[in-house]
């Protein structure tokens, strides 16, 4: 199967054989990535990137290997703006490329999913070159080889204020409906201004934010399946289909429409 691409220029998603999916962009200052239930393998080309796990900060390079559980986010902090490629694949290819550089405890963690992040000048002109998933691990273990590896087992690390773990949990449960933040107060027995501040410190993000995140993994998936636009936009919570299309285009990197058809060439 050859690949298909959406987007223009150095923008856009491509879907690789094997079930791969690679989104290709420029990120600036702050961004974030919230893992879903696929591996991902983020690559940039700007060396200097800074990665926060949980509470814990990462330079890039070395190479950060995150292993945890849909859900958990990985804060970037970039000093310039710099390209990357994203590329998504069906969990256990990364652990098997990476799972023989991490330490035995983490060897044992049994994630969900699978992160490796790198920054290096010239890593998004090799992640081009991909062209399915035996290339896409070669690349994981030349990246985790060369660079050095940091390992991170977040999903196995206590959050330090369990009721921001309730409120992170609630979130994902309810993904599909829209949750107030007075909601997310009276579960937390907190004040709203408090409770964004905790959940901001301890995940990463704000709680609008890592809904607006679950919101957009949960459409993909919908219109991958071929969901029509319409419904999968009130499904996932959004007010209309516009509203999913602008959140869609900030993280996806393109639009639900073009995403779709992407997704219907494949099929067809």
């Amino acid at each position: 199967m050859e690949a298909t691409h959406v987007g223009a220029g150095a923008n856009g998603v491509r879907r690789l054989p094997g079930g791969i999916e690679m989104q290709a962009g420029t990120a600036r200052g702050h961004a974030q990535r919230v893992l879903d239930g696929r591996d991902l393998l983020l690559l940039m080309d700007h060396p200097g990137a800074r990665v926060r796990c949980r509470r814990r900060v990462d330079p890039l390079p070395p190479a950060l290997l995150a292993l945890g559980e849909p859900g958990e986010v990985l804060a970037l902090d970039l000093p310039a703006p710099t390209g990357f490629r994203a590329m998504r694949m069906a969990p256990g290819l990364l652990a098997a490329a990476a799972g023989h550089r991490a330490p035995p405890a983490a060897n044992h963690a049994k994630p969900g999913v699978v992160a490796c992040l790198a920054a290096a000048e010239g890593l998004c002109d090799e992640a081009d070159a991909v062209d399915g998933e035996a290339a896409a691990c070669r690349l994981a273990e030349r990246v985790l080889s060369s660079c050095g590896c940091t390992v991170r087992v977040p999903a196995h690390e206590r959050m330090t204020h369990a009721v921001i773990a309730r409120v992170r949990d609630h979130l994902r449960a309810n993904c599909g409906r829209r949750v107030t933040l007075d909601e997310l107060a009276r579960l937390a027995g907190m004040c709203r201004f408090a409770l964004v501040r905790a959940f901001t410190k301890e995940v990463g993000i704000p709680p609008h934010a890592y809904q607006t995140h679950l919101r957009v993994a949960l459409a993909r998936e919908l219109i991958a399946g071929g969901r029509r636009l319409t419904d999968v936009a009130l499904e996932v919570g959004f007010t209309d289909q516009s509203h999913m299309n602008r959140h869609f285009k900030s993280l996806v990197g393109t639009t639900p429409g073009e995403f779709a058809r992407l997704f219907a060439a494949r099929r067809a």
